[in-house]
């Protein structure tokens, strides 16, 4: 049973997700976002995140792993991650020239450019440790959220609080499956809340 909670929290909060969450979270944070965008536009916003961001990703790594590259979609070892970041990194920027094209303030692309630096940070880092991805993505939107509730003119805490609790309970999730160490944890988590955060307020100066 707790194995089987834990894949689905995995699933949920996959690092992948993040930019659509953040622009979802966003979207309904009753901020100048919510009333100045047509529905129609965010509609449009979400669904180009939600294909370049996840589903294009998720299916190149399906390939690799019809193709053998990779020997699971978890990619316990190190090496296995490394196409799968790239192709990522690659369908974010595809994601950002996407969403420069729409009449959105200039928050929304800078968004997915920080996911970019996330995953490349990631990827860094992997070529010489196991950090756990799941972490960095869930520090990253929370970087997010705290750097956009200025942006935006409006109190975002409760978000930010509910992200930090979801980030104990993937914590949690990864150490029952003993995909990482506590450290592993802790560092992916620090490293996508800063990455995010110097990102953001830089692009938005």
């Amino acid at each position: 049973m707790t194995s089987r909670l834990s894949q689905y929290i995995s699933i949920a909060f996959h690092p992948l997700l993040m930019p659509f969450y953040a622009m979802t979270i966003l979207f309904n944070a009753r901020s100048y976002l919510t009333y100045s965008l047509a529905p129609e536009v965010k509609k449009i916003i979400l669904f180009i995140v939600f294909i370049t961001c996840f589903v294009m990703p998720v299916l190149i790594t399906l390939y690799l792993l019809q193709k053998g590259l990779i020997r699971s979609l978890e990619m316990s070892e190190r090496k296995e991650r490394r196409i799968p970041f790239l192709a990522a990194i690659l369908m974010y920027v595809c994601c950002y020239f996407l969403l420069r094209q729409l009449p959105a303030p200039d928050l929304i692309p800078a968004i997915v450019i920080s996911g970019a630096v996330i995953i490349a940070v990631a990827f860094a880092v992997n070529l010489r440790w196991k950090i756990s991805i799941h972490m960095i993505g869930l520090g990253g939107l929370a970087g997010i959220i705290f750097i956009s509730g200025d942006r935006i003119l409006t109190d975002v805490s409760i978000y930010f609080i509910i992200v930090l609790l979801i980030s104990g309970i993937t914590g949690w999730a990864r150490l029952s499956r003993e995909a990482h160490s506590s450290m592993q944890i802790y560092a992916g988590f620090i490293a996508g809340f800063i990455a995010s955060a110097l990102t953001l307020n830089s692009i938005l100066q």
